[in-house]
């Protein structure tokens, strides 16, 4: 969708009271039991939710998400989001639902039809479309709200205590700041770790240090496209440094995109919805994909493994 489509507010019948009510900008998807949606809501213009169309029973645990390059766009990641919300998650993305971004495949069939155009250029980090790890934060804090509101639509939908955070490149640096929070249970960076050069340009989303490593209080995984990856050797340096939490590295030589591009998220939305399922529904199964002699990523031949206290 390459617009934002306006939540609605509706009156509660029983009172004045009003309450926003999410709005659906992007189909069902996902290849678990439970298909998801994007959404919007008009008191969250900066945020974009995933979620099962129809929610279980049991409320869901809870994702946030920061994109690559720090970009204020909540469907850059749809299909790797929605894969993950499938499985039984609530997931906050920050941004507002701008434009979903084309699979490998049809960004090779886009640069073919038009090879005799100029290559577009990204949007660069710093520049007004970034978002902001306060942003992140905020989006928890009023999902709390939503969830703990007997007229809030999303009422026990979800359950806050049970928060993991993942970002990818840029955004792998304001999940690590997120990850501070006292809430938070677990961190993945994807293709992402702090730079280990200092920085010529001020940045709120660019602030982390190598200091800040030391206040992670939560299972870290690295997920990291290999030396050709350009966050390769900052994720290697972060992965010598952390010594009091448990914490995994795993590289598969797909640089630096890593598998966003692939429908459904490829291998990358598996690493994540295994990390989910074991630090956030306590699945024995899904803890085998990290820990133990034999861990499924372990013995896998695409995937190189280094790992503590796991």
């Amino acid at each position: 969708m390459s617009k934002i489509v306006n939540a609605l507010t509706l009156l509660c019948l029983s009172g004045i009271t009003t309450f926003a009510t999410a709005g659906v900008v992007s189909p069902a998807g996902g290849s678990g039991s439970q298909p998801a949606v994007a959404a919007v809501r008009d008191d969250m213009p900066d945020t974009t939710l995933y979620y099962p169309k129809s929610w279980p029973q049991q409320s869901v645990p809870v994702m946030l998400w920061a994109n690559g390059g720090c970009r204020d766009n909540g469907l850059r990641y749809a299909r790797f989001l929605k894969e993950v919300a499938s499985h039984g998650y609530f997931v906050i993305a920050a941004g507002p639902a701008r434009e979903e971004r084309p699979t490998f495949l049809e960004e090779a069939r886009a640069k073919a039809n038009a090879k005799h155009e100029p290559e577009a250029r990204s949007t660069p980090v710093g520049s007004a479309d970034k978002t902001t790890v306060e942003q992140i934060i905020n989006s928890l804090n009023l999902a709390e709200g939503f969830a703990a509101d007997k007229n809030d639509e999303f009422y026990q939908r979800f359950d806050p205590s049970k928060v993991v955070v993942m970002g990818h490149s840029c955004g792998g640096l304001q999940a690590l700041e997120v990850a501070t929070d006292a809430r938070l249970d677990g961190v993945i960076l994807f293709n992402s770790g702090v730079i280990n050069e200092p920085l010529k340009v001020q940045s709120t989303a660019l602030r982390v240090q190598k200091s800040m490593l030391e206040k992670v209080h939560t299972p870290i995984a690295y997920v990291n496209g290999g030396p050709d990856d350009v966050a390769y050797f900052n994720a290697l340096d972060d992965f010598n440094r952390l010594e009091h939490v448990p914490v995994f590295f795993a590289e598969n030589g797909v640089g630096h995109g890593g598998t966003f591009g692939v429908p459904d998220g490829g291998s990358y939305s598996k690493v994540a919805i295994a990390w989910l399922d074991w630090l956030l529904k306590g699945d024995e199964s899904a803890k085998q994909w990290f820990a133990g002699e034999d861990c499924v990523l372990c013995i896998d031949m695409d995937w190189q493994v280094q790992r503590k206290h796991l």
